[in-house]
């Protein structure tokens, strides 16, 4: 059983006292900062995106690059794995949403979005609805998206 470390206790754990915490692996390939990573729904990939265009599939287990999605022509910030595990959605700066297919890697869908300057901020599917939530600056106000994934015929292959 792993040992429960806040922030606030860890620096307060005298030196010389072993961390419960060990550095697995160190992924390397991207060739700018990632901006973000998640976790697929069974554990087994992680998915990484970064500055440099693009998303980095990795083999949980062994570390190892399982693949590279190419597509969007600028940062990603966000990455997010749907609760079936079937898609991937990834948000640029570019101001578009990808949702790559899984058992393909293939991109099914572009969602257009209003592109800022700024960071883009977020997104995340349901837990248990085929729905993708967005979120972005736009203007002075924020504003999120709600897309309702189903009405694709592409992603119901």
């Amino acid at each position: 059983m792993m040992e429960e470390v806040s922030a606030d206790s860890a620096k307060n754990v005298p030196r010389g006292t072993q961390s419960p915490f060990s550095l697995r692996y160190t992924l390397r390939g991207h060739t700018d900062a990632i901006m973000q990573v998640a976790w697929s729904p069974d554990g087994h990939i992680l998915a990484s995106g970064s500055g440099d265009k693009t998303i980095r599939l990795w083999n949980a287990e062994t570390g190892q690059e399982l693949s590279t999605l190419e597509g969007h022509t600028r940062d990603i910030d966000c990455v997010s794995f749907s609760s079936d595990g079937r898609f991937l959605a990834s948000k640029s700066l570019d101001g578009t949403v990808r949702i790559w297919r899984t058992s393909t890697w293939e991109t099914v869908e572009i969602i257009e979005e209003a592109s800022s300057q700024a960071v883009t901020f977020g997104l995340d599917f349901h837990p248990c609805a085929p729905i993708l939530a967005t979120l972005g600056e736009k203007i002075l106000s924020f504003a999120s998206g709600m897309w309702t994934l189903m009405r694709s015929r592409k992603l119901l292959q």
